[in-house]
């Protein structure tokens, strides 16, 4: 028969290793990230602006209000379980062309430090996309594990073998993590490209010169021949078509949804605004003022031309053509005289709008 126990009190907490532990603490983030309950959805996918593996937890908004209001119902659902946000690890970062001008963000009493960049997962995440970054920082990471193993690959006790073996179960992926979402420039895969050179060039070793008795370093194409596999730029595309692959099946999922490039017609229903053929009508309307304005400064600069010989080559595109030629597009009966007659024009304002055609 089962049966629910009376309550009982935990004081001691599990200690670390418990194998308790994960399950639990995954039970308490679930119960924060549904008590948070923010039914924002990305503009790009329609999918939850929050992101959670593990406490790993990141959240999204277009506006300062929006974080902070999204941030401040996630401390409170922290602290109804006894958890807290680490105010020094948490981070704000805007991801804009015109960043404002602001040091922090302060939500509940906490202070949240602006950054440009960030480590997610291991990853560097910055404001400006770039991936340089976060390819400098893996060459690091790489450089440094391959001196504290620099022994082991001059070692004359470990066959060539051994020595490649090592290199790729433990050096290479290494400067190769997360390497599916990378796009490489030349100079990235160049660098990259030298990289794994001198870690070959240390596991074969330098090669005897008879002529002039001493020991000179391979070249590339002797790396080449004895390494006899794939470099590590075939590598980083394999993984990245793997991924790729992974990724474009999963339909209907997030990671679909991001990469998929929607079609002239999708964008268009979900947009449901005018788009920028609103400068078309914008310049109609500006023309009908200076038009009608019979005497007056703006009107003499239209129709009034300076009497001097053209230079050579070819005339450059007048603002009063390009008007001449939407009209002529909207209504082929219309002239610029048109302008003086408001509502007839309105209408050539309206047409202006859903009109498709160049915009000059």
């Amino acid at each position: 028969m089962c049966y629910i126990q009376d309550l009982f009190e935990v004081k001691s907490g599990l200690k670390q290793g418990d194998a308790l532990s994960p399950a639990l603490f995954n039970l308490a983030l679930e119960k924060i990230i549904r008590d948070t309950n923010d039914d924002r959805r990305m503009e790009i996918s329609n999918e939850q602006v929050m992101l959670a593996y593990a406490d790993d937890i990141v959240l999204m908004g277009e506006t300062k209000e929006e974080i902070i209001n999204s941030t401040s119902k996630l401390i409170n659902a922290s602290k109804g379980i006894g958890l807290h946000v680490n105010e020094g690890k948490t981070k704000y970062m805007v991801v804009s062309r015109r960043p404002p001008n602001i040091n922090s963000i302060i939500v509940d009493n906490y202070k949240f430090e602006k950054v440009n960049n960030f480590k997610y997962l291991g990853v560097n995440i910055n404001n400006g996309n770039d991936m340089h970054i976060e390819i400098n920082e893996r060459i690091t990471s790489g450089n440094r594990c391959y001196f504290s193993i620099i022994k082991l690959l001059r070692s004359k006790l470990l066959s060539r073998g051994s020595k490649i073996l090592l290199y790729h179960s433990y050096l290479r992926p290494v400067i190769t993590y997360a390497c599916e979402t990378w796009s490489l420039t030349k100079g990235d895969s160049r660098r990259l490209i030298m990289f794994e050179r001198k870690v070959l060039r240390i596991i074969y070793g330098p090669i005897f010169n008879p002529e002039t008795q001493t020991y000179e370093r391979k070249n590339n194409e002797n790396i080449k021949s004895l390494y006899n596999k794939l470099d590590i730029l075939y590598f980083i595309r394999k993984k990245r078509l793997e991924w790729f692959g992974h990724a474009w099946k999963a339909d209907g999922q997030l990671i679909k949804n991001i990469y998929e490039r929607r079609s002239n017609e999708n964008i268009k229903s979900l947009y449901n605004k005018p788009d920028i053929h609103f400068i078309r009508k914008n310049r109609l309307e500006s023309f009908g003022h200076a038009w009608r304005a019979d005497g007056q400064l703006i009107k003499n600069v239209l129709i009034n031309k300076i009497n001097k010989t053209r230079p050579l080559g070819r005339p450059k595109t007048r603002w009063i053509d390009v008007v001449a030629k939407d009209i002529e597009m909207i209504d082929q009966d219309a002239t610029l005289e048109t302008a003086y007659q408001r509502e007839r024009w309105r209408e050539i304002l309206m047409a202006a709008m859903v009109l498709n055609g160049p915009l000059s």
